[in-house]
């Protein structure tokens, strides 16, 4: 939950690995909060995309979008981004 952390008093958290994308991936960040600087967003969402080249087309490999501030927890979009996986990615698609 909010600011709720799932760790046992007795652990320390020595590092976090934020891997670098792959070529053709892509990771973009979204905040909504009353005021710019530091505030707590209302509303935040990540999104991670995959593509590969299949001929002239590029199609979705794999997909990520997670949202946060909506629920208790973060809520992954599982549905939306089973229904991405394979598609094009162009102007319909978008």
């Amino acid at each position: 939950g909010y600011r709720k952390v799932d760790l046992t008093p007795n652990v320390i958290l020595l590092s976090v690995l934020l891997p670098w994308t792959r070529p053709f991936e892509s990771v973009k960040e979204f905040k909504q909060a009353h005021r710019s600087e530091d505030d707590i967003a209302l509303v935040n969402a990540g999104m991670r995309v995959f593509l590969k080249q299949e001929g002239v087309n590029w199609t979705v490999a794999d997909v990520s979008i997670v949202y946060g501030g909506v629920a208790p927890v973060s809520f992954a979009a599982v549905k939306t981004e089973r229904s991405l996986i394979g598609k094009n990615w162009d102007k319909h698609m978008l």
